[in-house]
């Protein structure tokens, strides 16, 4: 069975805030599951749809962590992890 690990924004630790209007990290401890685990980040504009409101998807591969950039984000919005 699937062990899932931690998810935080940001590139190290959980962020509390963020003044990139273009780009958005997060890192995650290692999932574990019975074989080989790779890992995709989305991003989307609302936070209970992830599978039908995507933006831009991103493959992390094995790495635990990941950036995306050229989004066009506005001030005062939410991350959810």
């Amino acid at each position: 069975m699937p062990i899932a690990g931690d998810v935080r924004d940001g590139l190290s630790g959980d962020l509390s805030w963020s003044n990139s209007t273009t780009t958005i990290g997060a890192n995650w401890d290692m999932f574990t599951d019975n074989g080989p685990v790779s890992y995709e980040v989305a991003v989307g504009t609302q936070s209970d749809s992830m599978d039908n409101d995507p933006m831009v998807w991103a493959i992390a591969g094995t790495d635990t962590f990941a950036v995306i950039t050229g989004l066009n984000l506005h001030y005062n919005f939410s991350i959810s992890t």
